[in-house]
C-alpha cells in the first residue's frame, strides 16, 4: 500500500467509527445471548 491508500482507508476507519462501534455493540450483546443459549443447552 502507498501513502495515499492508507491515507483513504484512515479516511474511511473515521467516517465508518460511529457505525462501526454500534455494530460491535449489537454483535457482543449477540454473542452473549448466543453463549448463553449454549450453556443452557
Amino acid at each position: 500500500m502507498n501513502e495515499t491508500q492508507l491515507a483513504l482507508t484512515g479516511l474511511e476507519l473515521k467516517e465508518q467509527g460511529i457505525a462501526s462501534l454500534e455494530r460491535h455493540r449489537w454483535v457482543d450483546k449477540a454473542r452473549i445471548v448466543a453463549e448463553g443459549l449454549c450453556r443452557a443447552a
